[in-house]
């Protein structure tokens, strides 16, 4: 009893109910499809790295690459400044020993050794995780998803040096039609060292789902174009599409079953 008054326990007719008992928070989301643990605990001697999204937030990353340079045994690789090509290199690692996995979907290079990083915006990242071990990294990145029965919106900008500016804007729905909905934005402009590198990326990706009790349904559309200098000073621009279908289920009691499909596309000139 919250309210602390003093009770005989001897007479059961004194004994009131607790009329200051909080109500249960009707705006809390229950979870309807079963999650798989993520794994080792994040630690240096397990070679387990995390972030969520607050981490995400406060930390200075303007891209992916900048938050996971700080694993001890990663060395980060970009072409240019911001919004060229980049990439990880695990103690001397060299292409195809990087994975990366988009809410458990595997993100082919298509066009390259390693998935170019900077095509993987920051808006709309919840968790990261980095596994890193002797033959490469495994970094698996979790999206936003509606967490509340109110819609939800963010929106942020930023301008720094080198005329370089980001945009970025999410907005998320618990039910559009009849299922969850998240969209969002981002862009980065920027005219680079001493303007000898202009570059500019935008992104734009869209999620929607039908949730039941015991299973659910999300079809995930994201699309990024790119328009960079090389070193020899032509241009160089092109779009990557990807078409991603999530299925997750449980049968029985103790069993969840998941299937995944996905189409992917590059053109880079």
């Amino acid at each position: 009893d919250t309210a602390g008054i003093e009770v005989d326990r001897l007479d059961p007719r004194l004994e009131p109910g607790d009329s200051l008992a909080e109500p249960a928070d009707t705006l809390e989301e229950r979870r309807v499809i079963a999650d798989f643990p993520r794994g080792a605990e994040p630690r240096w001697s397990n070679g387990v790295w995390e972030w969520d999204r607050d981490l995400i937030q406060r930390s200075a990353a303007v891209t992916l690459t900048d938050l996971l340079e700080s694993v001890p045994g990663i060395t980060p690789v970009r072409s240019g400044f911001y919004g060229s090509a980049e990439s990880l290199s695990a103690f001397g690692s060299t292409a195809g020993r990087i994975e990366v996995i988009l809410d458990g979907f595997a993100l082919d290079p298509l066009d390259a050794g390693s998935y170019d990083l900077s095509r993987l915006e920051l808006a709309q990242l919840n968790h990261v995780r980095v596994r890193r071990r002797g033959d490469g990294v495994r970094i698996e990145v979790e999206t936003l998803a509606p967490f509340d029965r109110r819609p939800y919106s963010v929106v942020e900008a930023a301008t720094g040096d080198l005329r370089t500016n980001v945009f970025r804007g999410i907005f998320m729905a618990p039910k559009f039609l009849v299922g969850p909905l998240a969209l969002g934005v981002e862009r980065m402009d920027t005219r680079g060292l001493f303007g000898r590198e202009p570059a500019s990326t935008f992104h734009g990706w869209l999620k929607w789902g039908i949730v039941g009790e015991r299973s659910g349904l999300e079809l995930e559309y994201r699309s990024g174009t790119i328009e960079r200098t090389d070193l020899d000073g032509g241009t160089i621009d092109g779009t990557r599409k990807d078409w991603i279908v999530r299925a997750r289920g449980t049968p029985a009691d103790g069993l969840t079953t998941e299937a995944f499909f996905g189409v992917s596309s590059i053109e880079d000139g």
